[in-house]
């Protein structure tokens, strides 16, 4: 009896345990680009709840992750500086929604990235914590706003308006406002759309499939 009372407590302990056994770790590393200005890369990253984001200088300069825009209920954020190449800063990311960020030394040079937990979302703008609060010219909100993936309800509300909304010919649940945006899955361009059915994007050859991905479904 006792043993079969032991087996349940470990079969228990082990359940319990099994969402950090399945967290994920994934690596953003900064990066130059071709002009000499700084990026982050991945810049986009797609995780889940639970899962941890490892930023690395991978430069010898100083670099930081500064929280932007954050999905409501969510808890504001901020590295230290990293100061030489191989420093590095993890955050483990609890709260579903888009995530924005800005290396601060950077921001004026657009070195910013994104976090997408489990799916879209919107994001409210962090407030009143460190340089926020006393130079909020470092951000360009409704720049931001474009750039953020749309959820389906804002991408419908947006055609409505008339306004323009863009979608992965790969992924179309994917959403954004900004025509030079990427999908944040696959990487790829975005087109615009037609209009939005059953939570996917049809585009305007009025059919919800593109040539690329008919060819997929015949193999």
């Amino acid at each position: 009896m006792n043993k079969i009372i032991c087996l349940a407590i470990a079969g228990l302990f082990a359940f319990v345990q099994m969402p950090a056994a399945y967290a994920k770790e994934y690596v953003v590393r900064t990066v130059s680009k071709p002009d000499g200005t700084y990026a982050f890369e991945p810049s986009t990253l797609m995780i889940k709840s639970g899962d941890t984001v490892k930023w690395e200088n991978a430069q010898d300069d100083s670099h930081d992750i500064m929280a932007e825009r954050l999905p409501k209920g969510a808890e504001y954020f901020a590295s230290p500086m990293l100061e030489k190449k191989g420093d590095h800063w993890e955050y483990t990311f609890k709260t579903s929604g888009t995530y924005l960020y800005h290396c601060h030394p950077h921001a004026a040079n657009k070195m910013r990235g994104s976090i997408i937990v489990d799916q879209p979302s919107m994001s409210e703008p962090v407030k009143g914590t460190g340089h926020h609060a006393a130079a909020p010219d470092h951000h360009n909100s409704a720049a931001a706003d474009k750039q953020s993936p749309l959820t389906e309800q804002q991408a419908v509300q947006l055609l409505q308006e008339g306004k323009p909304v863009y979608s992965c010919p790969m992924h179309l649940h994917v959403f954004a406002g900004d025509k030079d945006s990427k999908c944040p899955i696959c990487g790829m361009n975005l087109t615009q759309v037609k209009s939005i059915q059953d939570g996917k994007a049809v585009f305007d050859t009025g059919s919800q499939s593109t040539p690329m991905m008919n060819m997929m479904e015949k193999k």
